[in-house]
């Protein structure tokens, strides 16, 4: 392996790799076989722990310069001999309130289930105070966690998007650590999701068994891949509730692919209301104007079903459904 040179000190020809625990700052000169590459395709080479998504981020706050200008965008093309320097960004220090708590659904020696509400990330984000994240909210609440993903990803079994509430594990023990990620894996992990969509559904329960893969032109967005590509995906739905121009879903996700209950229902003509990236083509609020508009995609983990990690016991654990998507449920039915 070889590594970066000390700050300051620039070293042609050589491609360092940094650790993700402590991402150091670097200067280095292009290297004459990647002239001609993109700024971020060079980068996760230098840093390949860490994310694409994250070092975009930084090219665009200014943290990575090209000779003596900053960089311009994350596709600027290089050339050889271009002298890159990367000054990572110093991490936050602010303070969550004292009052912001995490709230458990199932409290249990070897594993926590909580309910987290919309607009929390799973694992800290550069450029995120501390503590507004899942796993940093519950080392504090409940002590330490162990490493299931990785030393930076304490406790955390899976991930549910920032702005989907509902129900998320948690791994108490060594143990627990191992054994429920491999059910994930397994697809023995029985999982159920509530969606209120815009929309009447054609049929009162439906698979949906279509592929997905990364958007070429979006980090952010998955799309629908061509048969024989992207990754398989299957979601299983049945209609809860009908509204005539919206409907409340019960979605069963066989796979757990990013974004994928958003990624089918707008495929088939079913957006969630308030998804901001998968509209369907058609306005991602509800069609009457008395109702409110939801501020984040009306999508909650309603439960997880799966054998306890010492025990063996069939476990269920269940977030009751977020206030915001009761409310709004409450006026649709209000409505009928």
């Amino acid at each position: 392996m070889l590594h970066g040179p000390p700050v300051g000190e620039p070293v042609r020809g050589l491609i360092p790799r940094v650790k993700p625990a402590d991402p150091l700052p670097l200067l280095q000169a292009v290297p004459p076989e990647f002239a001609g590459e993109r700024l971020d395709h060079l980068l996760p080479i230098w840093y390949p722990d860490l994310s694409r998504a994250r070092l975009q981020e930084w090219i665009r706050s200014g943290c990575v310069t090209i000779g003596d200008a900053p960089a311009v965008r994350p596709s600027q093309v290089l050339l050889a001999g271009d002298m890159v320097r990367v000054a990572p960004p110093a991490k936050p220090e602010v303070q969550r309130a004292a009052s912001v708590r995490l709230e458990v659904v199932l409290d249990d020696p070897h594993v926590l289930a909580i309910h987290k509400p919309p607009g929390m990330l799973v694992h800290p984000r550069e450029g995120r105070g501390r503590g507004d994240s899942v796993s940093e909210l519950a080392q504090e609440q409940f002590g330490p966690l162990p490493p299931v993903h990785g030393e930076e990803r304490p406790g955390v079994v899976h991930r549910l998007d920032m702005d989907t509430s509902g129900v998320l594990l948690l791994a108490r023990t060594e143990i627990a650590g191992a054994a429920l990620p491999e059910q994930f894996r397994a697809r023995t992990v029985e999982k159920v999701y509530l969606a209120i969509v815009q929309g009447d559904p054609r049929f009162d329960s439906e698979w949906i068994e279509t592929p997905i893969e990364r958007h070429p032109r979006s980090l952010e967005r998955m799309r629908i891949a061509e048969a024989g590509t992207g990754r398989e995906s299957e979601t299983y739905y049945e209609v809860r509730e009908r509204f005539g121009h919206s409907a409340l879903l019960e979605c069963h996700p066989r796979t757990g692919r990013t974004h994928q209950i958003r990624v089918h229902l707008e495929s088939i003509g079913l957006p969630i209301l308030g998804d901001r990236l998968y509209t369907g083509g058609r306005a991602r609020r509800p069609s009457r104007k008395d109702l409110p508009t939801p501020t984040r995609q009306a999508l909650h983990a309603l439960s997880l079903e799966f054998d306890h990690p010492v025990s063996g016991e069939r476990t269920r654990a269940e977030a009751p459904l977020a206030k915001d998507l009761a409310e709004l449920l409450d006026a649709l039915r209000a409505g009928q």
